[in-house]
């Protein structure tokens, strides 16, 4: 007998899963080792690129932890301080290196990371996750509303498309045009006939057509323009004096339908304005619940610091120091000749990492527990220069690492609505004077005349000629050595700030 053969392979949807993860997934190995190839900036370079090229939030959320590693890797200067701060805490230490960056080197700051991990059997663990679970029960109740608001929209938009489709058959009546005349009549005559006279029942024509054998009813009731046609159709008397009051009774029911149809257009317009607004200021309020909840999410580091039965906590905060250096600067100085030129923005960047082991201490307040860390301290302070789209780069993977999440829950499903909304919202500014007048403003500025069009068609060349008498090759140049002074400033700048906090703090320096 063959020998049975256990299927180890995923059938049906969980094939399907894995093969959408594999598709989807970041080869990290060989970004790792095409990085480890890499030198100095070029480094960042790298990891910036890759993170640029990523088609999804899962691709980036793969690639962002090589950042860190790229910027230790690439940074031009590199300097470390620990020591224990318990009587002192951890607190002064971080201030004073923000303060002094921002009011004595005058370096635009921003928190870049702030992740933490607390023991599960210390008090701050237990009243951290009490201060969580509130923030997501008010996250989940707003979601609620947002979700109520949301189904509201969508009956709404379904609702004016819809009057939109009866409405276009009212305006196809009222036109001259015989055809469409006609169709518009047909159309509206079919509606009332459906949805109107069909709640007559027994007495209803479609009831009488199919039911009693009034065979022509139906054909002349569409064909009839008005209550004279009836008259003029040959047809026998029982048949014209049921066919006369249909017919008396449709044009009775076009005539306020339509305006009733608007109206209520009108009003169901305004509601989801109301509705819009509503869902706006929802969002808004949600957020804030959303973030918080996410900030106090505990970020698990594996590390030996951490003892479950301990009394102690682990954090990590990032700084991202940053200064333009501009070229104009530097030919002053006489580190650039005056026929300088460049294209991109440099910025002279500082990262500071503060890696703290600490042991919470409550302290009872008029406000309730507070906690003061004290524990150990290591500060890197890592110097380097970047273009500002690499910043650009840099900063957005920050973030949406931070908020992937907070607006996939919030704001895609407004953003999926967002055409409609806005197509039926700005409908009503349309018969607006004062916007035509504004429009028809716009309109003669934009009209340069027979004349203006032949004189614009100069521009282009010589345009072209002022350009090419900027050296490429030059720029390019001046570009490198731009980033090559920009390192040098921020390296200058981190020794600063690592020596000044040595002194200020009575340690050996140089």
């Amino acid at each position: 007998m063959p020998e049975s053969t256990v299927e180890t392979e995923p059938r049906g949807i969980l094939a399907v899963i894995n093969r959408l993860k594999e598709k989807e997934k970041v080869d990290s190995t060989d970004i790792k080792k095409m990085l480890d190839e890499k030198k100095g900036r070029d480094k960042i370079s790298f990891v910036l690129e890759k993170l640029k090229e990523a088609k999804s939030d899962k691709e980036k959320a793969e690639i962002l932890p090589f950042v860190s590693n790229a910027i230790e890797g690439g940074a031009s200067a590199t300097f470390h301080l620990g020591y224990d701060s318990f009587s002192e805490g951890l607190e002064p230490a971080y201030f004073w290196v923000l303060d002094f960056l921002k009011n004595n080197l005058f370096f635009k700051v921003d928190k870049t990371k702030e992740d933490f991990e607390a023991s599960v059997g210390s008090a701050f663990f237990s009243d951290i996750g009490m201060k969580s679970s509130r923030m997501q029960e008010q996250a989940i109740n707003m979601l609620g509303r947002i979700n109520t608001v949301m189904r509201s929209i969508i009956n709404l938009i379904y609702d004016l498309k819809e009057f939109e489709i009866r409405i276009a058959d009212y305006d196809k009546y009222h036109r001259k045009d015989k055809d469409e005349h006609m169709n518009g009549l047909i159309a509206l005559k079919q509606v009332w006939m459906d949805q109107v006279d069909m709640k007559k029942g027994a007495g209803s024509i479609n009831n009488l057509a199919q039911r009693l054998e009034f065979v022509t009813l139906r054909d002349a009731y569409l064909s009839a323009e008005n209550v004279k046609d009836v008259k003029k159709m040959d047809l026998n008397e029982r048949v014209k004096r049921i066919l006369t009051v249909k017919v008396g009774e449709f044009y009775e029911w076009l005539e306020k339908s339509e305006i009733e149809l608007k109206k209520r257009y009108k009003i169901e317009r305004g509601y989801l304005k109301s509705q819009a607004s509503a869902l706006k200021m929802y969002a808004e309020w949600t957020k804030p619940y959303l973030i918080a909840a996410q900030k106090l999410g505990m970020k698990e580091f594996n590390s030996p610091n951490i003892i479950s039965t301990f009394n102690n906590m682990e954090l990590e905060l990032e700084l991202l120091a940053t200064k333009e250096i501009k070229t104009d600067s530097l030919i002053d100085s006489g580190d650039f000749p005056t026929t300088a030129r460049t294209s991109e923005k440099v910025f002279a960047c500082i990262f500071v990492t503060f890696n703290f082991r600490s042991v919470p201490h409550s302290v009872n307040t008029a406000q309730g527990t507070q906690y003061r860390q004290g524990g150990r301290v290591d500060m890197f302070f890592r110097s380097l220069s970047l273009t500002e789209n690499e910043l650009k780069l840099l900063k957005s993977g920050k973030e949406e690492e931070a908020f992937a999440l907070i607006d996939d829950m919030v704001d895609t499903s407004l953003l999926a609505l967002s055409d409609d909304i806005i197509k039926y919202l700005n409908e009503e500014d349309q018969d607006d004077p004062i916007k035509k007048k504004t429009l028809s403003k716009e309109k003669h500025e934009k009209y340069v005349g027979p004349f203006g069009a032949l004189l614009k068609g100069w521009d282009t060349p010589f345009k072209k000629l002022r350009k090419g008498w900027k050296s490429k090759s030059n720029i390019a140049y001046f570009n490198k050595l731009l980033l090559m002074k920009a390192a040098e400033k921020a390296n200058g700048a981190c020794f600063t700030v690592y020596d000044i906090y040595k002194k200020a703090h009575g340690m050996l320096s140089v």
